[in-house]
């Protein structure tokens, strides 16, 4: 007998074996493990493992089960609370009743004999803190069992920053504030450690324009991309001036700017598909059997979505809206925050183009239950699939289609998309209305174009002609 396959869970994702029900496990690293909140701790001690039971053994409701209550990013935050905090050298004062000694002493107490002092001031005195009396502890000094010496002390005590916030806390405060989804939390964090790596600190009080300016002359000088070092800059300029519009700061070290010119590489700049690509493009589609290459490429062929949006979108964003066969795009089904759909402009209906219905979409969405419209995608550590529909079809594009331009990727199909019903006189704020594009002008802000007119422009793409097989 063969052996059997070990099945492939999603990270995080256990099968029980005795139940078979499915649950979410993130380990905890013993140094985390003493600094979780007591409702997670046994016998007061820290677990070793967060656990939460989905209560099903179907891969899909417990994916939707764990979008919905995100115990993935629940569990990912606690155990970065509970990090250790970093040790850091102060002088410690000295303590009130080192001080109540200290003064005894210099009463000159020890040059008296005590028996003649007893039950006079200050020798009846109780010293606070200790719970003996002056006399007392007198004797306690006279028979050297305590050091009359009083002084402060450098000892290690836990670095809890300065009252500025540091760099982490800061994206923290900015992220809860403008309610940043978990990914984007994580990468400002990244770019934050970045800077602190480059200044040597990340105390946000301290950060001067010169450091900015340093930051940026670093990224060039290591060769980035000129987009990623705008890009990058920006995550820094976003957190310190948040920390400056809510008085977290004293100073502002972007009161003068810190700029850059994006540099554009024409020979890297994304390019159209031409005829040629798009025929290419459909004939391997069309000879597709495996649902995602078939059904994402012909998506983006015909409507120019991006691919997040068919990734992240669940069977029950396809309906007929007006008689018309449409994509969703919306938040109703996507469970995670809102990163997952770009901006406003983003929310809105995509009318499925004759050639996808006619290739068999409907019957493939039918055999569907509730969840993902691509459940062949495998979801990251936030439950996202677009990471993995973008990797897998940029090398489908590449291997089976045969587009070796680089400047040529899946988005390319958006660039066509717009360039085709132009060409077929379709006006620009309907045609930015099928793909997500915010209008350029004011005028074109009052037009809302229906589905019925949206359905119109989709069908002006024209379908490519595919030579036959000799």
């Amino acid at each position: 007998m063969g052996a059997v396959m070990k099945e492939k869970l999603p990270k995080f994702f256990q099968r029980v074996a005795a139940t078979g029900m499915l649950r979410v496990c993130m380990k905890v690293p013993p140094t985390c493990r003493s600094n979780l909140p007591d409702e997670y701790k046994v016998d007061g001690k820290g677990r070793g493992y967060l656990i939460q039971h989905l209560g099903t053994s179907d891969l899909r409701e417990a994916e939707r089960i764990e979008r919905q209550g995100n115990y993935i990013g629940i569990f990912a935050r606690l155990i970065d609370a509970a990090k250790p905090k970093p040790m850091k050298w102060a002088y410690v004062s000295p303590t009130a009743w080192e001080i109540e000694r200290l003064k005894i002493v210099l009463d000159g107490l020890l040059s008296v004999d005590p028996k003649t002092l007893s039950g006079t001031p200050p020798m009846d005195r109780v010293i606070p803190g200790v719970g003996m009396t002056a006399l007392q502890l007198f004797n306690e000094l006279k028979s050297g069992a305590v050091t009359p010496i009083v002084e402060g002390r450098y000892q290690q005590v836990p670095d809890e920053g300065e009252q500025t916030p540091r760099f982490e806390v800061a994206v923290d405060l900015w992220a809860t504030e403008k309610k940043v989804p978990e990914p984007s939390r994580r990468s400002y964090k990244a770019r934050m450690r970045d800077f602190a790596d480059l200044i040597g600190h990340d105390i946000a009080n301290r950060v001067t324009w010169d450091d900015l300016v340093a930051f940026k002359d670093a990224l060039v000088k290591a060769g980035k991309a000129s987009k990623t070092v705008k890009n990058q800059l920006g995550y820094v300029k976003t957190i310190i001036q948040w920390l400056v519009d809510n008085g977290k700061i004293d100073t502002n070290p972007l009161e003068k700017p810190v700029k850059y010119k994006v540099i554009v590489d024409h020979r890297k700049t994304r390019k159209d598909f031409d005829e040629a690509d798009r025929a290419a493009i459909y004939a391997c589609a069309l000879a597709e059997a495996r649902p995602l290459y078939r059904w994402a490429n012909l998506l983006m062929l015909f409507s120019g979505m991006r691919d997040h949006e068919f990734a992240e979108a669940d069977a029950r964003d396809i309906r007929q809206i007006d008689g018309v066969w449409c994509l969703v795009i919306d938040r109703e089904h996507r469970l995670l925050d809102n990163e997952t759909i770009k901006n406003d402009e983003s929310v809105r209906k995509v009318p499925l183009h004759k050639a996808v219905l006619d290739a068999g979409f409907l019957e493939y969405v039918r055999d569907l239950p509730p969840g993902p419209l691509f459940p062949q995608l495998d979801p990251d550590r936030d439950g996202r699939r677009r990471a993995d529909a973008s990797r897998k079809l940029g090398v489908w594009l590449r291997e089976n289609a045969g587009i070796t331009d680089r400047r040529k990727v899946n988005h390319s199909h958006r660039h066509s998309v717009e360039t085709l019903m132009c060409a077929a006189g379709i006006r620009e704020r309907t045609a930015f209305a099928v793909t997500g594009h915010t209008p350029q002008s004011s005028g074109d802000k009052y037009i809302h174009p229906t589905v019925k007119m949206l359905k119109r422009a989709v069908e002006k793409i024209p379908v490519p002609k595919v030579k036959e097989a000799v």
